[in-house]
């Protein structure tokens, strides 16, 4: 997937903790990078919002949520939006948020009251598909059942089913045959000699399972990620990220994830390019709410690598 069918751009203006920012020139992998509070989940959740305010009548997540569900519940809020939006709290002037999307430029204005004002002339069918489907994934998701639940079907429907028992097996080294989804909506996995409840496994195959179910369930959109590296041996990390850049790949989904390990922005890196795509990182720091982004191609990554130079503190280089 190239960068004109997805997100190729993002701004944000008096949202959260980011007074104003860009990034630009988002590829098909995006890995952002930066240190704690410097915006990563900001911006993840404003992709989120945007989409929901431009389709405002979106429907469920693959796992069964809406945005608020998403995000209200991370941030123990009793409602979703609300004045902890805004930055420092101050609600005089709006939020904005826009987007170029598949080069169409989007935009949304939440104004006090809840009042939200889109682009003027709606955009065209394929735009609001795409974004009507924005995901996001994070790792207390691995405990939600809403992944099988809600795709089982659909992904036995296209034989998504055979992929995840192929990939899962490289990445643990499982001995899996089969899954089967029982009655009372628990997950099986099938054996040779046994079958164990997916709920029994490991917190890293539960994490790499519904993931993997909800890419594939997925189809010309964005998936958001958080610390993907959460649960995983470096080894299992390297076969997730290759096995997550591919499928995401031939479902035309477009991946941004947010981490703090060296190693992630590594594996995806290279998943990125052994899956023929673009992948890049953005490193994000914060001063007096306003967001500075650094782009750094893969190539130039792996120069800074060489040269021993940490991306996760370039905020410390001039």
């Amino acid at each position: 997937m190239g960068n004109t069918t997805g997100i190729k751009s993002l701004t944000i203006q008096r949202f959260r903790g980011i007074a104003e920012g860009s990034l630009e020139d988002l590829v098909d992998v995006n890995v952002l990078v930066g240190r704690n509070n410097s915006g990563k989940s900001t911006v993840l959740e404003a992709i989120h919002l945007l989409s929901t305010w431009m389709v405002p009548n979106r429907p469920p997540d693959p796992l069964g949520r809406t945005c608020a569900d998403v995000w209200a519940s991370t941030r123990s809020e009793a409602s979703y939006p609300n004045e902890n939006l805004w930055y420092r709290g101050n609600s005089d002037q709006p939020i904005c948020l826009g987007a170029f999307v598949r080069d169409v430029r989007v935009e949304a204005v939440y104004s006090r009251g809840g009042h939200v004002a889109t682009t003027p002339k709606p955009p065209a069918a394929p735009v609001l598909e795409f974004l009507s489907r924005v995901s996001v994934f994070r790792p207390k998701d691995l405990e939600h059942r809403g992944a099988e639940e809600k795709n089982w079907s659909t992904v036995l429907r296209t034989r998504g089913d055979r992929q995840l028992v192929v990939r899962l097996n490289e990445i643990f080294d499982l001995g899996a045959e089969q899954y089967q989804l029982l009655p009372g909506g628990a997950l099986m996995v099938l054996f040779p000699k046994e079958g164990v409840l997916l709920d029994l496994q490991g917190d890293g195959v539960r994490l790499a399972f519904r993931c993997l179910l909800t890419v594939a369930s997925l189809q010309q959109t964005v998936l958001m990620l958080e610390e993907p590296e959460c649960f995983l041996h470096p080894g299992a990390l390297r076969r997730y990220a290759k096995a997550l850049c591919g499928w995401a790949r031939d479902q035309a989904v477009q991946l941004i994830l947010t981490t703090h390990s060296l190693e992630c922005v590594r594996y995806f890196l290279d998943a990125a390019e052994a899956a023929k795509a673009q992948g890049a990182v953005f490193h994000l720091s914060r001063s007096d709410g306003r967001l500075s982004v650094k782009r750094i191609e893969a190539a130039d990554f792996r120069a800074l690598e060489a040269a021993e130079t940490d991306v996760r503190f370039l905020d410390q280089y001039s």
